[in-house]
């Protein structure tokens, strides 16, 4: 499954040169882990975060989502650390 994560171009730079980081407020998630990386299931919704857009190939780490009060968005969530073992690529 094709997951896609918005952000802007200062944060798609450093994305590039460092890789993913954690959401810094940890969100709120169903997930007993701090450290999550979100993303949605299309590039439209994901582009609601941002311009720049990154589509990662998920082999099931993004199972827990929920659907965002404010945006309506299904949002992924994934453990940071795994984020770093997947394929992502900026499209």
């Amino acid at each position: 499954m094709k997951l896609y994560h918005g952000t802007d171009r200062n944060a798609a730079d450093e994305i590039e040169n460092n890789g993913f980081l954690p959401s810094r407020d940890g969100g709120f998630t169903p997930m007993d882990i701090e450290e999550v990386v979100f993303f949605a299931d299309n590039p439209k919704d994901a582009s609601e975060y941002g311009e720049e857009i990154f589509e990662i190939e998920d082999e099931g780490h993004g199972q827990f989502y929920q659907m965002c009060p404010i945006s309506g968005i299904k949002e992924y969530y994934i453990d940071s650390r795994m984020v770093e073992k997947l394929i992502y690529n900026r499209i």
